[in-house]
């Protein structure tokens, strides 16, 4: 893929926290994310145009063995979010930006909100991906529409740095996205451990 460089190996497949595993999307678990999308749809909608359209089971498991390649070439991670042993979204860690970022991406399930575990999740993405060797940036991008995703960076203390338009492609969506970042030093020095407790 032109102008995304590959990690030097994947991401983990398996990141354990207190409360939440991130478990990387594999075959067996597409019934199920598609299960939650389906039931979350109309909220998924509002800001991602690909939740506009009724999920059938053959685009799902496409979209499952293309995340599970861009895994193996050091491009991504799409990770399910697992609270007791049962599915609650996605998380996805990517390599969008310049040589030494990261972007976090992430959707939860209606049923799940409210409950801090988006935060939770992305608090353990970020503190894997400065566990990485020259990444020295995470960042995540939303619209400025969609304030519940904006609550995640800003209660993980990103600061927000930039503004830019797209064309709208979701029904709620303005057009204007919003960029987030934190930086390794600063990440760093206000951590007194890190919420990965392993990985594999």
């Amino acid at each position: 893929m032109i102008g995304r460089t590959p990690l030097k190996e994947p991401l983990p497949a398996l990141v354990i926290g207190a409360r939440l595993r991130l478990e990387l999307w594999r075959a067996d678990a597409v019934d199920a994310i598609r299960a939650l999308i389906e039931r979350s749809r109309p909220t998924l909608s509002q800001f991602l145009a690909w939740a506009l359209d009724p999920l059938d089971a053959e685009s799902e498991a496409a979209a499952q063995a293309d995340a599970e390649r861009r895994w193996r070439e050091g491009l991504d991670a799409g990770w399910v979010i697992v609270e007791d042993s049962a599915p609650r979204g996605m998380l996805g860690l990517h390599r969008r930006g310049g040589p030494d970022e990261l972007e976090i991406g992430y959707w939860l399930d209606d049923a799940s909100t409210g409950r801090g575990l988006m935060t939770e999740a992305c608090t353990m993405a970020t503190d894997v991906a400065f566990g990485i060797e020259g990444i020295e940036v995470v960042e995540i991008v939303h619209d400025v529409a969609n304030a519940r995703s904006a609550g995640v960076p800003a209660r993980l203390g990103y600061s927000r740095v930039a503004a830019f338009t797209v064309t709208p492609v979701a029904p709620l969506e303005s057009g204007v996205k919003v960029r987030w970042i934190v930086r390794r030093r600063d990440w760093l020095a206000r951590r007194e451990s890190s919420s990965v407790l392993s990985t594999a």
